[in-house]
């Protein structure tokens, strides 16, 4: 049995780098960019209006004149002509500025009749003219490798004409549940059967952290449809997440089968409560790893190694620093951990008038079958080995 510490530092030593891919620019939203790019062209491309209003000379805007409108200059239709002394052309946000123009006059500081406009409001020179490349110039860098495309990078993209972007790939997963006991979601429990509530769980976590969920599975207690289930899965992903079957009764065939495949045990069981009996083991054939977390039944155990040991895995592969949201909270109640494991204290966190920081307060309920105490729970305390924290003080709580 290893330390939570030495468990974490063997899940990253072994998690593949990300590799890049090809996505078109229509699927590659929330992926992380693979290679860096740079402008292909300047930005704003020419020198434009930012307001609707009239192209003027400022030199020509004098106290009560008034300037003669010439023609206009639309978005995606520019003004056929210089513009002259005395006069003015209409314009639109975004259009190309005339020639001769250095001033834009909003159309709320003008008045006009007929074919003619005074300006009620004195400009200063060069007001609302977008220059042309005053944003950046052609070759100035846009995206970067590491970026997660966000709407605001797609958009940049869009903008240069880049309609392929390499990005990181993101990891499948095939997901494998075993047991006996076990019937779906949508059937009726009989005698001692219960609900396969952990699937649904783990697809949906996958599913939130970005990767692709390529394979679902249940296995019966059957050494041999355990192999077979498990051949699948790892020929259909390149990790494989597994529900039950990692323990030490006689029904648990994982790591068993996991072995016939020609996988690596790298770990099992971590001095952490709840999540002990985790499993962690690799396998490389032919230049491919494939990677197998081999999750405890329970619910909440499953939930609380998926959370602090895949999803950090998945966001790795996929070239993503592991999202971690701490909190600062008081702890409402004094906490003692004299089990020799690491303990996840579930807490829900309250905010109270008049304080800045939270509340957090332990579930009643910490049991590793009670789905409870992480559905009525925002996130847990990290209660090291021997550690005592009194009511009253300041601990990080790591929010699901």
């Amino acid at each position: 049995m290893i330390s939570v510490s030495e468990a974490t530092a063997l899940v990253e030593q072994y998690t593949p780098k990300p590799q890049g891919v090809l996505r078109n620019l229509s699927t590659a939203a929330g992926l992380v960019l693979a290679q860096d790019y740079k402008a292909s062209e300047d930005s704003p491309r020419f020198t434009n209006s930012a307001m609707d209003g009239f192209a003027v000379r400022f030199a020509d805007v004098l106290p009560n004149i008034r300037l003669r409108i010439t023609g206009e200059s639309s978005a995606g239709n520019a003004a056929q002509s210089t513009l002259a002394i005395g006069t003015a052309i209409r314009i639109s946000t975004g259009a190309l500025l005339p020639l001769g123009a250095d001033t834009i006059v909003p159309l709320e500081d003008c008045s006009m009749e007929a074919d003619e406009m005074q300006v009620r409001k004195h400009p200063t020179q060069g007001q609302f003219v977008r220059p042309q490349a005053s944003e950046y110039a052609i070759g100035t860098p846009i995206l970067r490798n590491g970026d997660e495309l966000t709407p605001a990078r797609i958009a940049m993209a869009a903008q240069h004409g880049l309609t392929e972007l390499s990005v990181f790939a993101p990891p499948s997963v095939a997901l494998l549940s075993t047991g006996n006991e076990l019937v779906e979601a949508h059937e009726t429990p009989v005698d001692t059967q219960i609900r396969n509530a952990n699937v649904p769980m783990l697809a949906a976590a996958i599913r939130q952290s970005g990767a692709r969920l390529s394979h679902t599975a249940h296995a019966k207690d059957d050494f041999g449809q355990v192999c077979e289930a498990l051949a699948e899965a790892v020929r259909l992903a390149d990790v494989v997440v597994t529900t039950g079957g990692a323990s030490v009764g006689e029904h648990d065939f994982i790591k068993q089968a996991a072995h016939v495949l020609g996988f690596e045990t790298v770990f099992w069981r971590i001095r952490q409560k709840p999540g002990k009996p985790m499993f962690f083991a690799k396998r490389t054939l032919e230049g491919r790893i494939t990677l197998l977390f081999g999750l405890p039944g329970n619910p909440v155990s499953t939930l609380v190694t998926f959370l602090y040991y895949v999803q950090p895995t998945l966001a790795r592969m996929m070239g993503k620093s592991p999202a971690q949201r701490r909190t600062q909270a008081r702890i409402s109640t004094d906490l003692a951990n004299m089990h020799g494991r690491v303990e996840f204290v579930r807490v829900c966190l309250i905010k109270e008038q008049g304080n800045e920081i939270p509340l957090a307060v332990p579930l009643p309920k910490q049991d590793s079958a009670m789905l409870t105490s992480m559905t009525e729970a925002d996130g847990f305390v990290f209660l090291d080995v021997e550690a005592r924290v009194e009511a009253g003080s300041l601990v990080n709580v790591q929010e699901f």
